[in-house]
């Protein structure tokens, strides 16, 4: 164990730590709802919306766990149904991981532990994706907590914190199916951390069988010392189911159906019936969706190409000093002040990053930069030491450079007359050379300053080097990505981004919506259509529009919809669709103000095209933009005269710049 001895360095270290996480919460509110819903946002919103409205939800693997739902149903009937506010509760977990440093106190150095903090706080793609409702980061973050706790217990010797990582761990399977990799890597990496300490101890000891005798007695002894006047017998069980009662309660809550859980929890004959929907059901629902149905039928080496390129567009410098802190830890000097042998926690993160990087590839079923948070965050602690031992180098480098200044000995001094004058003769009485004359002629202390060990000095000047990297390593991504939606950018950015510009005029809708009175008729009408060059893939049309109120939501293609029915729901607007083969002739008469359609239904280049501009050109504006990063534009076609009307209601001018 390596805590801070020092109690008042201690506080200091805690102080920076907070301010650390002030800042990482401020950097993640701010101007939070600035980039438009993904698709996977506004799927999930959209939903979390009809439970709000229905206060029906059922466990759907497809949108991942409940935690999110039911967590922005609270969140989203307080405040306003925006694009912030629900995203608040991610950018919350995110902002506050810097805190978690503070809890591996015992096992980093100050230095360390406020590396950490910074990491957490900075790292590209972890800023980003603590600014996007998904479960990426509460699911890493939940059991990065966890993780933390679990060892906060070990080093205090105090059972008690288990109970939070317990929590924790629990909170992180109500958000993503994944938390079972994170439990699997938490045990291949324990393996081999365990492995290493077996290995060494059983060579100084001298035998294998001695090393593990030793382990049971000191585990036997610790157990009687902490279970005080309680058997060990009684107080191993009482706290297993302590700590199982922990986590099935979290599993329940978040995992039995509304409205059902509020009646079942008043009825105890009931639940039975919650711990099984809860926990077996779940179960099953989430292996016949994602390990039994070939989603993760593809070829690996692209994931993990993908995976990398994130890793170093989003994370390099992060990655940088991971590897030199895993080297560092094990092979520093002395007189860094660290000790020779690697320590189990950056063996441990190490290996679990390791282990991610490797097995994440093959167990995602879609190509995003969000798949990297899960290798980031283990890899954050070795990158920590690494970080740290930087700094160290930098700091021990200058101090030594400024002693040997501060004491050069006297017969380094130049030669003087009475008079104070230097002479221009060495020792030896011969001449001295012009260029010896300027050497002798400057002061010996600036000359030591100025001129001291080459070493040093290069060391100084390339790790100075690297900690100026790690500063634009972090800033430069961060300005670069922010909110971004640029095609540009698939290292972070998911290809189902709608770019920005969509932004006015889903501002626009929105206030037609809840200006126009259309009566029990739709306030927004999607064209379905088929691709001109594939009949098959049929977009925006919906057969039976009411089906979209609950889960599952009938076919062909409601999702190529998205991230849309987010807005026009929380307006409160209602959608109807045609199908393909309908003319713009059927349904032009009775339009309702706002209609979506692709962007080749728009011309009338070729027979049988729709001529939607000239269908609406009279009464309608219309607008494109891009729905993904490329290759899908949508036109949102809106009524002119509902749209100055709803525009005034507003306070605004009747058309937008």
């Amino acid at each position: 164990m390596r805590g801070l001895a020092d109690p008042d360095r201690s506080e200091r270290t805690l102080l920076v730590v907070l301010g650390i996480t002030l800042l990482s919460l401020a950097v993640r509110l701010f101007d939070l709802g600035g980039r438009v819903f993904h698709w996977d946002e506004g799927r999930v919103g959209y939903w979390t919306l009809r439970y709000i409205e229905t206060g029906f939800f059922e466990y759907s693997p497809i949108i991942h766990g409940p935690f999110l739902p039911i967590t922005n149903g609270y969140i989203l009937s307080i405040l306003p149904a925006t694009d912030a506010n629900a995203r608040l509760i991610v950018a919350i977990v995110g902002g506050l991981l810097p805190l978690s440093a503070w809890l591996f106190r015992e096992r980093l150095r100050d230095t360390e532990v406020i590396a950490l903090s910074i990491l957490l706080a900075s790292t590209p793609i972890l800023l980003y994706y603590s600014r996007f409702m998904r479960n990426d980061i509460l699911v890493g973050g939940f059991a990065f907590l966890a993780f933390a706790f679990a060892v906060r217990a070990i080093d205090t010797h105090d059972i008690r914190k288990l109970y939070p990582a317990a929590f924790f761990l629990a909170l992180s399977f109500t958000t993503k199916g994944n938390a079972i990799l994170y439990v699997a890597c938490f045990g291949g990496a324990l393996f081999l951390a365990l492995d290493h300490k077996l290995v060494r101890e059983s060579r100084q000891n001298g035998s294998l069988k001695t090393t593990l005798r030793n382990w049971i007695t000191a585990a036997r002894s610790e157990l009687a010392k902490r279970s005080g006047r309680i058997h060990t017998a009684l107080w191993i069980p009482l706290h297993t189911l302590g700590l199982a009662g922990t986590f099935l309660a979290v599993i329940v809550f978040y995992y039995t159906p509304r409205p059902e859980f509020h009646t079942a929890l008043r009825e105890p004959s009931q639940w039975g019936w919650m711990l099984h929907v809860s926990t077996i059901g779940a179960a099953e629902k989430l292996y016949d969706l994602w390990f039994d149905s070939g989603l993760q039928g593809h070829d690996y080496l692209p994931y993990l190409f993908d995976l990398t390129e994130t890793l170093v567009y989003g994370a390099g410098i992060l990655i940088v000093f991971a590897v030199l802190g895993f080297i560092a830890d094990g092979y520093a000097r002395a007189d860094l002040d660290t000790e020779t042998g690697s320590r189990a926690i950056v063996a441990f993160t190490f290996y679990w990053a390791v282990a991610s990087v490797i097995g994440y590839p093959a167990a995602t079923d879609i190509r995003a930069g969000w798949t990297a948070t899960h290798v980031v965050l283990p890899l954050s602690i070795p990158a920590a030491v690494g970080l740290a031992y930087t700094y160290r180098v930098v700091r021990n480098t200058w101090q030594t450079r400024t002693e040997s200044a501060t004491s050069a000995p006297s017969s380094a001094q130049p030669h003087a007359t009475d008079g104070g004058t230097d002479t221009s003769e060495t020792v030896s009485g011969e001449e001295t050379t012009e260029t010896e004359t300027e050497h002798n002629a400057t002061p010996p202390k600036a000359r030591r300053i100025l001129g001291l060990q080459r070493s040093h000095a290069l060391t100084l000047t390339l790790v100075s080097l690297l900690l100026l990297g790690a500063v634009v390593g972090l800033a430069a991504p961060n300005a670069a990505y922010w909110n971004s939606t640029n095609p540009d950018h698939t290292e972070m950015v998911q290809w189902a981004q709608p770019h920005n510009d969509v932004k006015p005029t889903l501002e626009d809708v929105d206030r037609v919506i809840r200006h126009t009175d259309t009566g029990d008729s739709a306030d927004v009408l999607f064209v379905g259509t088929a691709n001109p060059n594939n009949a098959d893939d049929v977009t925006l049309y919906l057969e039976n529009e009411s089906t979209a109120e609950t889960k599952p939501v009938g076919g062909p293609a409601w999702h190529s919809r998205l991230p849309f029915p987010w807005y026009i729901e929380r307006a409160g607007g209602h959608t109807e669709s045609v199908p393909p083969e309908a003319t713009a002739d059927e349904f032009v008469d009775d339009a309702p103000p706002v209609i979506i359609a692709r962007d080749w239904d728009r011309s009338c280049d070729d027979e049988g095209d729709r001529c939607l501009d000239a269908a609406f050109s009279d009464d309608y504006v219309a607008y494109e933009h891009e729905a993904r990063l490329w290759a899908y534009e949508l036109v949102f076609y809106i009524d002119e005269e509902a749209l100055a009307d709803a525009r005034a209601a507003d306070g605004l001018s009747d058309r937008r710049e």
